[in-house]
């Protein structure tokens, strides 16, 4: 009896995916991490491009061992990392390169402290340029989860399919990555200082 059940499942289709619906339900997450993954606007819109379309074209090898959403996202990672493998250097944006440099220090005022109305502050643009500046600062592993469990809501058993990691070492890594972000938003934000 139990050959025939796995026989059964053997022949089973495999799981229907909908790629017209891809870009509206992950574009914007993918392309969140990718930008984080390679700091340019245009480079991270091509590779999440180019990641699409390999899921399509590879969309009837996709078995359901997981979510739509992690297998989009392994995709776009092993985009990534060809990409950096034809550049064979990391990009670095320079200020000189025609950006805008994000002023060296900021005179911050007393009234950014931990007990300030936190819907006022997470409204203003500043704050969320030192935010990004310091997600900037954390080592690639600590920011890579950040990003893909904060910025894509992706589930932790996601994440850790995504990353090839067990979910002992991305509770690790999320707690170092929310220490290290509040230490930098400790100095960089609540204090008078400019960013360190």
């Amino acid at each position: 009896m139990f050959e025939s059940d796995a026989a059964a499942e053997d022949d089973l289709p495999p799981p229907r995916i909908d790629p017209e619906n891809w870009v509206d339900r992950y574009g914007d997450a993918m392309y969140r991490y990718a930008y984080s993954k390679l700091g340019d606007h245009g480079v991270a819109e091509e590779t999440v491009q180019e990641s699409f379309v390999a899921a399509l074209r590879a969309r009837d090898s996709f078995r359901g061992d997981s979510s739509v959403s992690t297998w989009l996202f392994a995709i776009l990672r092993r985009k990534i990392v060809d990409h950096y493998r034809r550049r064979n250097v990391r990009e670095v944006t320079l200020a000189g390169d025609g950006e805008q440099a994000a002023p060296k220090s900021r005179s911050l005022s007393s009234r950014h402290r931990w007990g300030d109305d936190p819907a006022a502050m997470f409204e203003e643009q500043e704050f969320w340029e030192t935010f990004d500046r310091c997600v900037d600062k954390l080592p690639d592993k600590l920011a890579e989860v950040h990003l893909l469990r904060e910025g894509s809501q992706h589930r932790p058993k996601e994440i850790c399919k995504i990353l090839g990691i067990s979910a002992t070492n991305l509770s690790m890594r999320l707690h170092r990555s929310r220490l290290a972000l509040r230490d930098c938003l400790q100095k960089n934000w609540f204090q008078d200082d400019g960013f360190a």
